[in-house]
């Protein structure tokens, strides 16, 4: 079951698109979501194991549009030399908080967090690098983007 999983997270990313959407699916998908919930769905991924009785993610979809303007925004605020993709679940938390279907429950899903220099990027005055961001205690992390369209 361990390979299936890693099977299907090798295909989500190699079947990474950069497709355009719906316009219903602009509403709610291809954003930037909140760092804390984000790391809360990696954690579950983790932590799972074997996971039974759960649909198979093929591919997860973001718009270009929508993908485009979170890179843009991100070098606004924060900078940053790399972009890890990272497996999660959803998870009730972030459905409720995204208005997502229920049926997401336990999906597979990537996140993609800014990393500068091998550290998770922080928000920072001028977009600054994190590294210098020594003058404040604790800079805020930029927030991944998500909620790509689930295929199927």
């Amino acid at each position: 079951m361990k390979h299936i999983i890693a099977l299907t997270f090798t295909l989500a990313a190699i079947h990474l698109t950069l497709a355009f959407n719906t316009r219903e699916s602009k509403v709610r998908f291809d954003q930037p979501v909140d760092y804390k919930l984000a790391q809360e769905c990696v954690a579950l991924y983790k932590d799972s194991g074997e996971v039974k009785n759960v649909l198979r993610t093929e591919s997860i979809e973001f718009s270009k549009d929508s993908l485009a303007l979170w890179m843009e925004k991100v070098g606004r605020v924060s900078k940053y030399t790399t972009i890890r993709v990272t497996p999660g679940l959803y998870t009730k938390a972030m459905i409720k908080r995204y208005g997502l279907s229920p049926s997401l429950e336990n999906r597979l899903t990537v996140f993609l967090f800014p990393y500068n220099e091998g550290v998770p990027a922080t928000k920072t005055a001028g977009g600054k690098s994190s590294a210098t961001a020594g003058k404040n205690p604790d800079p805020a992390p930029v927030d991944p983007f998500n909620l790509g369209n689930v295929h199927p």
